[in-house]
């Protein structure tokens, strides 16, 4: 494909026609995966009670709608996983680390209030670029939950950099309780520290 093609893909479902949205959108080099639950093209709820098969079902129709777009699971570089319940967010964290042990991409998993259906457990947004299976710099920051997840605190592919969603979660607890600001920029220097070494060439 040349850089600036773009190619809309379809997975037959109504509602992709009535608001105007594709399963899965091609621009040059990126391919983006909207977000998707576990409905089947019959209306189903797949693994209705159970994460894990759902999201075993939303990496099923990902991996085919993303391929027709010409992209690959192995080149995901972002996440973003929406659960009803964060009680089922490590059950959730875990089953989708399966598919991405080597892509570790930079991920974001919230909370939400509410799917569009209650049986709906979770919904997952994938972007991926091409090439980055080989040429993305994953950038850690040494946390053990990273490894059990396969995530990446940042990645970089050419010169673009995705960064995984960040709180003010530090080793003891929780930075400044109560304080936004203390939150906030308790974030920041990690993220500048971690550009930064992304930024840096690289040894050939």
């Amino acid at each position: 494909m040349t850089p600036t093609s773009r190619l809309n893909v379809a997975s037959g479902r109504q509602l992709e026609q009535t608001a105007h949205y594709s399963r899965a959108l091609r621009v040059g080099d990126t391919v983006l995966q909207s977000g998707t639950t576990a409905i089947d093209r019959q209306g189903n709820v797949r693994g209705e009670g159970n994460v894990t098969a759902q999201v075993d079902a939303i990496m099923k129709i990902a991996a085919w709608s993303m391929g027709k777009a010409g992209g690959r699971l192995d080149d995901v570089v972002r996440s973003r996983v929406y659960v009803t319940d964060i009680a089922v967010g490590d059950a959730a964290a875990r089953a989708i680390a399966r598919y991405f042990r080597d892509a570790r991409p930079a991920a974001t998993l919230v909370q939400v209030n509410g799917l569009a259906r209650p049986t709906q457990l979770v919904e997952i947004e994938l972007d991926a670029v091409d090439g980055a299976a080989a040429s993305a710099q994953r950038i850690s920051s040494g946390g053990p939950l990273e490894s059990v997840y396969a995530y990446s605190r940042a990645v970089r592919v050419g010169d673009r950099v995705f960064i995984s969603g960040s709180t003010a979660l530090r080793a003891g607890g929780v930075e400044g309780p109560g304080d936004m600001y203390r939150r906030s920029s308790a974030r920041w220097p990690r993220r500048a520290e971690r550009l930064a070494i992304s930024s840096t060439p690289r040894r050939t």
